[in-house]
């Protein structure tokens, strides 16, 4: 068939479809794009959504009409699940001006496939390269997670070619599905779609690692005498700019993984601290302990990682770490380069926020059911249809976050704020943030500090922030770090 003959075909099912579409009496495209979990025929999961009744009997003739608009054709939901995006993460129509990163763990499922179509559903007749993708013949990372580049250039590994077009969607179909999936259809995690500019020196191969319990690099122990050991993680050049990496309340520094690929790649080099009671480092013991009790661990992990005094760090804090951060530094001015803080909090007071309270301390909790959890995890740390890694559902070690936080009570909020008052900070903010919203931290932040303090906002992003936005995240540390600021 020659292109003419094609667009023939094309034109000629298309009026077949707004036919069939209006003899429904409906306006499938705006089932489609409703950005609710469940409407109507139709389930949403993150970018994605799923017809309750594609492939089945039960189908009306609005579903039949999306199924052949769509070119599904559509097997019994035991055989194939189709799920369909046609936006980012942030929820911007897919086009071929960008690059976009598909990444996420395996699925349930004997296998998968990802094809991209141009806005009228069909394939780009103009690509040269390949149009789709399938589990069985790409490769994941070490860490067992997918990442698929899709671009108009040719790339190694696992690419798809965007041609040229706009409007485009991909078509995620799920072979002999597993019923955990098949119940889950709102909730189980897919692949996000991150965009990247095309002129990003973003490296497009980082891999995603989805914070294993074990934080990545050459782990040593700084020995604290009679108050235990502190685990440290030491990766990258050894001739590399320093980056101390501070986690989240009760969280390990394995939350920072993804970023210290990244960091690595463009040859900084990272220094994980776990805090005591977290992974291998010892209990956490409170005794009447300060944040710079606490910040001594990091000068303990610092000697024994050989740097000298008079060798300039880089500081990043996540969530509580931003606070430890701003201690460190206000008691070591002279050490700090730059300082960023992701998710920063300090000056709300969560009383104040009893849902978000609430939903922060059943995140510690242990006795509620695998469902009452999530919620409680998803309000607290994620916006809204972002899927939860697994490593989010688990890694909450309480003993450790009330000694953070006692720590925080104990050391006045005055001494550390300013954070030395000489280092550049850089506050990336989540504009989803529950926890910590712009107007009781980065914008505090800002009018505090406004010489020193410049502020970043990432879209559709919760007080997690480093799991759902890892591209973007990294992209405005590393220019942070790199600049002449």
């Amino acid at each position: 068939m020659n292109a003419a003959q094609f667009s023939s075909v094309k034109a000629a099912i298309g009026v077949l479809i707004v036919i069939c579409a209006w003899l429904s009496g409906g306006h499938f495209a705006q089932s489609i794009s409703n950005g609710s979990k469940t409407q109507g025929a139709f389930i949403h999961n993150g970018v994605w959504f799923t017809s309750q009744y594609a492939g089945s009997s039960n189908a009306d003739p609005r579903t039949r009409a999306l199924v052949a608009a769509t070119g599904l054709l559509a097997l019994p939901r035991q055989e194939t699940i189709y799920f369909r995006a046609h936006k980012d993460n942030q929820g911007r129509p897919l086009s071929s001006q960008y690059d976009y990163i598909v990444s996420g763990a395996a699925l349930p499922a004997r296998w998968w496939s990802i094809t991209l179509y141009d806005g009228d559903h069909f394939l780009n007749q103009q690509v040269r390269g390949p149009y789709s993708a399938k589990s069985t013949t790409i490769a994941p990372g070490s860490d067992g997670r997918y990442s698929i580049i899709l671009s108009s250039k040719p790339h190694s590994g696992n690419w798809i070619d965007m041609g040229d077009g706009e409007s485009m969607s991909l078509s995620l179909r799920v072979y002999n599905p597993e019923p955990s999936l098949v119940d889950n259809l709102d909730d189980t995690p897919l692949f996000s779609i991150e965009r990247v500019n095309k002129d990003t020196k973003l490296p497009l191969s980082i891999k995603r690692i989805d914070g294993k319990d074990y934080p990545l690099g050459t782990e040593i122990f700084a020995q604290r005498g009679d108050k235990g050991r502190i685990a440290v993680y030491d990766r990258g050049p050894k001739d590399g700019e320093t980056v101390v990496l501070l986690a989240s309340l009760g969280r390990s520094v394995a939350d920072f993984n993804a970023l210290v690929e990244a960091l690595n790649e463009n040859n900084y080099r990272t220094i994980a601290v776990e805090m005591r009671g977290i992974g291998r480092s010892s209990p956490a013991i409170d005794a009447g302990l300060t944040l710079y009790d606490l910040g001594e661990d990091i000068s303990a992990a610092l000697d024994l990682a050989g740097l000298e005094k008079s060798q300039p760090i880089n500081l990043i804090g996540h969530a509580f770490g931003n606070r430890l951060a701003r201690a460190f530094a206000s008691k070591n001015p002279q050490r700090v380069n730059k300082i960023v803080l992701l998710a920063a909090g300090g000056a709300q007071k969560l009383d104040d926020m009893p849902k978000a309270q609430q939903a922060l301390i059943d995140s510690f909790n242990k006795e509620l059911s695998v469902r009452d959890h999530k919620e409680a995890v998803r309000y607290a740390f994620f916006a809204d249809h972002n899927p939860i890694p697994l490593s989010w559902l688990s890694g909450w070690h309480g003993a450790a976050a009330q000694m953070q936080a006692r720590a925080v009570r104990n050391t006045p909020e005055v001494e550390w704020r300013e954070g030395g008052g000489i280092a550049p900070i850089l506050v990336v903010q989540p504009e989803d943030d529950r926890i910590a919203p712009a107007h009781l931290s980065s914008d505090f932040l800002k009018r505090q500090m406004p010489s020193r303090v410049s502020v970043v906002t990432i879209e559709n992003a919760g007080h997690a922030l480093l799991p759902e936005q890892p591209n973007l995240v990294t992209r405005e540390v590393i220019t942070f770090l790199s600049s002449d600021q």
